[in-house]
């Protein structure tokens, strides 16, 4: 075995040997011998809210038209569930939310129906998040109020993790985009709600969903497709799924050359994931990033309690425009092995990994994206797959484009949007194009897709 081989095998036997090590340490023989899916503790209620005060909440968001009038009661808990890590070493743990519809006073009328019998079932994941201390069982969260107006007022159970590394987990760090551990990170949660819903609510669950946006795009994605191997053992048959302005192909997106904002969270938050999970990305964080953000950002991210607007404004990650978040944090030798280098680099060979181009799902999949996205272009992610997929004569299934729906209902807002990428505000105006005007029409569109096989 050559030398440079050598190497990165030691490193990656390294870093699973400290990461075995690292869960070891948190907990011990008890955690070892939790079961995959298994609750950790009874669910606790953290709110309830009736048909009219759903109605006010989407009110207030904007998107009371999109999702419907409220149909049923909902409470919202949160939960805590076993999980592997990152190696498949058990023992780990995370959070997750877990919202339930119920009838209301009046069972009768036929908007109640939905909510009485048996219950489909949604795992969602969410997008990307600085924050480590964030829990999606929050009554004032933006992604569980959506949730809470588009499905579960519409007589879905939902659950949507918190992920590996964030709120109640006590895994050591957050393997971001890494396909696998996202994957076990979702199942798992199904297999904790469906024991929670016959704990709190009697009742059985009639179908299984799939739904993610952003980085829930690609781990709601590499879910169905663990769910849907041939060693998937004992995982729920999936009703459909519906994959949201996800990053499907992470090789392309470390080749971009096109000015990008990734380069302010995204990419370094993969990278330095990707280092604790495989070792061997880079030798020292150095070799990948300039000062000065090198000194401190191997265990930046997730940080908590801070915004990237924290962090950046305390010079720990590079504001500017794209080009200059990218040339004041990436050594030029690192960037160019991303972009054009030997196919064989660690970096490279961590993308193709974590990538989900090269596989065919069988439940119907929707994927959803606005061609005005700049944080996740669909000419990246989206498209290329769906055009693969329908070469390949993958049946039932949809690419939905909702960008003229974004300008029709934000006109003024998204058109005021820098087109030129070395303009001032250019990642923060694409940042709530992706962040707050996208997800409202790519959820109505799933929800209509699930409506279907429901």
């Amino acid at each position: 075995m050559p030398g440079h081989m050598i190497q990165r095998a030691g490193q990656r036997a390294l870093a699973l040997a400290m990461l075995i090590l690292l869960v070891a340490c948190s907990g011990g023989s008890a955690e070892a011998s939790r079961a995959r899916g298994q609750l950790l503790a009874p669910p606790v209620l953290v709110a309830t809210w009736e048909p009219a005060q759903i109605d006010d909440v989407a009110e207030a968001l904007g998107v009371h038209e999109l999702a419907g009038a409220a149909r049923c009661k909902v409470r919202l808990f949160s939960m805590e569930y076993a999980t592997p890590g990152a190696h498949g070493e058990p023992g780990a743990s995370a959070s997750a939310a877990l919202l339930l519809p119920q009838p209301t006073d009046n069972t009768e009328t036929a908007e109640t129906h939905a909510c009485t019998g048996e219950l489909p079932l949604l795992a969602y994941a969410r997008g990307t998040e600085v924050d480590r201390n964030r829990t999606l069982a929050s009554t004032d969260d933006f992604e569980t109020s959506l949730l809470l107006a588009f499905f579960a007022a519409q007589g879905y159970a939902v659950v949507a993790t918190d992920y590996l590394g964030y709120a109640g987990s006590d895994y050591p760090f957050h393997p971001y985009l890494h396909a696998s551990s996202e994957a076990s990170t979702v199942l798992d949660s199904l297999a904790a709600a469906r024991t929670a819903i016959g704990d709190e609510a009697g009742r059985d669950v009639s179908a299984t969903f799939l739904a993610g946006y952003s980085q829930g795009g690609h781990a709601s994605m590499a879910a169905q497709r663990a769910a849907e191997s041939s060693d998937a053992g004992n995982q729920p048959r999936i009703a459909a799924a519906a994959h949201l302005a996800g990053l499907y192909d992470l090789d392309a997106l470390l080749q971009e050359r096109q000015a990008w904002p990734g380069y302010r969270l995204i990419v370094p938050f993969l990278l330095t994931s990707w280092q604790k999970v495989y070792g061997d990305i880079y030798l020292q964080p150095l070799d990948a990033f300039r000062p000065p953000y090198a000194a401190r950002i191997a265990n930046l991210l997730p940080a908590p309690g801070a915004s990237l607007a924290d962090l950046i404004a305390a010079g720990l990650l590079p504001g500017g425009t794209p080009a200059q978040a990218r040339d004041a944090l990436m050594q030029p030798a690192f960037l160019r092995v991303m972009q054009e280098g030997d196919a064989g680099a660690p970096v490279r060979v961590a993308a193709r990994a974590n990538s989900l181009m090269d596989w065919q799902p069988r439940a119907p999949v929707l994927l959803c994206g606005a061609h005005g996205d700049r944080i996740v272009p669909p000419r990246v992610h989206q498209l290329p797959l769906a055009a693969r997929w329908r070469a390949q004569g993958v049946r039932h299934l949809a690419s939905v484009d909702v960008g003229a729906q974004i300008a029709a209902r934000h006109g003024a807002q998204a058109a005021a949007a820098p087109q030129d990428a070395a303009a001032p505000g250019y990642a923060a105006a694409w940042g709530t194009y992706h962040g707050l005007y996208e997800p409202p029409f790519c959820l109505a569109a799933a929800r209509a897709w699930f409506d279907r096989a429901r």
